[in-house]
């Protein structure tokens, strides 16, 4: 007892003499931002909030910043003391914002403005931008004292292109895109909404990660950069809407890309692919009005036309440019500039129609989207087949259709389309293809030049029911992995016999029914019969 009393008045000593004697303490600092006065009881702020946008030409970026209006985005009003939430608004069309009669009384003065990377949930597309970690990206305002003032107007808030106005960019392409396909007369009666997209994420941070896309699990988007090129794409505004077009597609149609790497001027494509990356990029050209897709990065900038295929590559100064050869349905580019073309034709709600109402049960490809789009315009049909052919895509019947010509021994090859003359189901044609054979001589029937993801399938009426798939003897499952390339030969058959009796003989020609998923429905090919 005696113990704890004397050590309680040491305490009590020792507290005094700190508390008395001066100059060696001092009083507790304010924490940052926070005003010794009581603030304000009926606070009012207006304003507007801005990112710094960053305009490009195909020679890459132009110097000049440009102050963009932030809209659409989730703003709120936060009292630094204790970081209390006050109120919470969004941004108008123009940027602006404003907060009336907050009351800020029941704590020391002075308070923020913080901008979330988060578009509103009426937005034209409710979106977010998040950190690789997972953190809202944002950008706060400076310190009003709301001890000494209680109106506040004019304020600016200026997210930089070196901070986080980036994100702004992003959310600011998502909007875009948004309201792109909510135009008034673009949404089809059928889908009964009116194509407001759903929510999405953004995952970005400056400086991190390498190259970009879309992720349907989330569904997420993952604007990166990075790499030896420092290849950042929080700016390239075709690059963010690209993306955005995957993410479209997942959500009013259906996407059956496998994924996977791909190259500009590539015409051996996986089908699939070649549709989704294909829409894709148009897309973004039909949202940002421009034919030309840019892609900047730290030592330079790749650019190209899908109206004109035009190719313009700089880096480290060095200017190389081009033209691409972008032909078939399984080349990318061969999609985006079918797509602009008609879209140059007949308007963007056509397409946005017939691409919205690819049936689920049918592979999403630029052959279903076909079917539709001339179903559903017969008007525009020939123009159409115009602008299909002047990328070498066939999609009709061949000539043969209405009777085959007879193969002639050594002759010239004849060329055919897997595509029959049913308009509504053009897919299952067999073309029958007669020969004069002699007995007792050895020949040799075979496809070549396959175009247009063709699969074939040889059967000779010899009497030994002689069939042939693949000329080199090889199989690939349905859901390949890797798949075949859809070149001229790959999938090529051939067939070699000998009959025991001479007369007319057939060829029948279909597409494979080991076809991979890979390749088309229909496609093209050319046939020939040799004798040594």
């Amino acid at each position: 007892m005696i113990g704890r009393r004397l050590g309680l008045g040491v305490g009590i000593v020792i507290s005094l003499l700190l508390t008395c004697c001066g100059g060696d303490t001092k009083e507790s600092p304010l924490p940052p931002g926070v005003s010794a006065a009581q603030g304000s009881s009926h606070l009012t702020i207006s304003g507007k909030a801005f990112y710094e946008d960053m305009p490009y030409t195909e020679n890459g970026f132009i110097v000049l910043h440009v102050n963009t209006p932030i809209r659409h985005a989730i703003i709120n009003l936060i009292a630094h003391d204790g970081i209390v939430l006050l109120s919470s608004s969004q941004t108008g069309e123009d940027g602006s914002f404003s907060f009336s009669n907050i009351d800020n009384s029941g704590r020391r003065g002075g308070v923020f403005l913080q901008i979330q990377a988060k578009n509103a949930d009426d937005s034209a597309s409710p979106a977010e931008v998040r950190s690789l970690q997972g953190a809202l990206q944002g950008v706060s305002g400076p310190t009003l004292d709301d001890s000494s003032s209680d109106n506040f107007q004019s304020v600016e808030i200026i997210s930089r292109a070196e901070d986080k106005g980036g994100a702004f960019n992003i959310l600011d392409n998502f909007l875009k895109g948004g309201a792109f396909i909510q135009e008034p007369g673009f949404c089809p009666s059928s889908l009964n909404t009116e194509c407001k997209a759903p929510f999405l994420t953004a995952f970005w941070e400056p400086g991190s990660g390498e190259g970009s896309f879309f992720d349907s699990g989330g569904p997420a988007i993952f604007i990166s950069g990075g790499g030896g090129d420092k290849d950042a794409d929080e700016y390239d505004d075709t690059v963010i809407l690209h993306e955005y077009g995957h993410f479209i597609a997942g959500s009013f149609s259906h996407d059956n890309s496998p994924g996977g790497l791909h190259s500009l001027g590539d015409n051996t494509q996986d089908i699939r692919l070649s549709w989704s990356e294909g829409w894709a990029t148009f897309f973004a050209s039909a949202v940002l009005g421009s034919p030309l897709a840019v892609d900047t990065n730290a030592k330079g900038v790749f650019a190209f036309n899908i109206d004109d295929n035009t190719v313009t590559f700089i880096k480290d100064g060095f200017l190389t440019g081009g033209v691409l050869t972008s032909i078939f349905t399984t080349d990318e580019i061969a999609n985006s500039s079918v797509l602009w073309d008609i879209m140059t034709a007949t308007g963007f709600p056509s397409i946005w129609k017939s691409f919205t109402e690819i049936p689920l049960s049918d592979t999403a490809t630029m052959e279903s989207f076909s079917v539709l789009f001339m179903n559903q315009n017969p008007a525009t049909k020939n123009s159409f087949q115009t602008i299909l052919t002047g990328r070498r895509i066939e999609l009709f019947p061949d000539s043969g259709e209405s009777g085959e010509s007879a193969l002639i021994v050594n002759g010239s090859s004849q060329h055919h389309t897997l595509y029959t003359t049913n308009s509504s189901n053009p897919f299952g044609d067999e073309d029958i293809i007669s020969f004069s054979a002699t007995a007792g001589t050895p020949y040799t029937v075979k496809t070549l030049n396959l175009t247009n993801g063709a699969d074939t399938f040889l059967t000779i009426d010899s009497g030994s029911g002689l069939t042939n798939d693949n000329a080199d003897g090889s199989s690939y499952l349905l859901n390949c992995a890797p798949c075949p390339k859809n070149d001229q030969t790959t999938l090529s058959s051939s067939a070699s016999f000998t009959p025991s009796t001479g007369g007319m003989l057939f060829v029948h020609v279909t597409r494979s029914p080991n076809a991979p998923l890979s390749t088309g429905l229909t496609g093209s090919y050319d046939i020939k019969l040799t004798s040594p």
